[in-house]
């Protein structure tokens, strides 16, 4: 009885690479918004990691395609040879260092499309810093066009002396009107994607630094 005890508690203890740790990307849709998950190891020590969770902070805040065009590579070619090429540009950030309100004009265009759609993203955005790690956290809390509401939460903890687990977590409602045309299907081909692009970006940055 002592021994099964002793090894019910080892489990208990035993850090989640070994119990639970589900690497990889899952979707799901329920109460009206789409959930996922994108979880990788990253062969790099957290330290560098958490340079890089920085460093898209500090450039978020800046000029999100400027400041940080390695964290959006490859996102908006299409998957699809009925698909169009995506142009992402910024008009103005601003940045509330006191509130952390969050403030970005976005344009959003097709490839040959002379005539971007343009956007107003307002929320929040967040950098904790924890003995258990790093965080970044964008809040869309403002209505637009395709949007009512997004959360974007992308975290790294260290994993052993020279590797780090590196998770994303989103949650995206879309305005009534695209909802309509979003299926779990549709969802994957156009978002879920991109969402496991950035942080293999993420990887490859934080891998490549010295």
């Amino acid at each position: 009885m002592r021994r099964f005890l002793f090894i019910l508690i080892l489990m208990t203890c035993m850090p989640i690479s070994i119990q639970a740790l589900r690497l990889g990307t899952s979707s799901e849709y329920r109460n009206g918004s789409f959930y996922t998950s994108v979880v990788c190891l990253v062969d790099a020590p957290y330290a560098k990691v958490s340079a890089t969770l920085d460093e898209v902070d500090a450039g978020m805040k800046e000029s999100p395609t400027k400041s940080i065009p390695w964290a959006w590579r490859n996102l908006g070619q299409r998957r699809n040879p009925d698909g169009n090429d995506l142009r992402l540009s910024e008009n103005g950030v601003s940045y509330d260092e006191k509130t952390s309100a969050y403030k970005l004009n976005m344009l959003v265009g097709v490839q040959g499309d002379e005539d971007p759609m343009s956007f107003v993203v307002e929320g929040f955005l967040h950098d904790y810093h924890t003995r258990y790690g790093n965080t970044l956290h964008l809040q869309i809390t403002k209505k637009i066009k395709i949007l009512s509401n997004a959360d974007f939460r992308v975290a790294a903890s260290p994993y052993g002396a020279n590797r780090t687990l590196l998770q994303l977590n989103t949650q995206i409602c879309f305005g009534w009107f695209f909802s309509m045309f979003f299926t779990q299907k549709r969802y994957k081909s156009v978002m879920e994607w991109r969402l496991q692009g950035f942080v293999a970006n993420l990887k490859q940055h934080a891998e490549n630094l010295k």
